[in-house]
């Protein structure tokens, strides 16, 4: 297959590598957003900010799984609409 075959079929199959790379960026960035929210919540200045580390264990977590359901529930509206 020389060069020009393939850039032919690249260009042929143009929608299917659109679609596939806005796919993987898409999930990337969602992995990368996940990853940062877990870093964020552990962060000392953001606990002492909104008092989180003055509740229990049982309610840090509480606390903690609320906001990251919010975020996924956030995600899945975006996606719904």
């Amino acid at each position: 297959m020389s060069f020009k075959d393939a850039l032919t079929d690249v260009l042929r199959y143009r929608n299917a590598y659109a679609l596939a790379l806005s796919a993987s960026m898409g999930s990337i960035l969602f992995g990368w957003d996940t990853g940062l929210m877990g870093g964020i919540l552990t962060l000392n200045s953001f606990q002492q900010y909104f008092g989180i580390d003055k509740l229990s264990a049982s309610a840090q977590a509480n606390f903690n799984g609320n906001i990251v359901s919010v975020m996924q529930a956030g995600c899945m509206y975006v996606i719904k609409n």
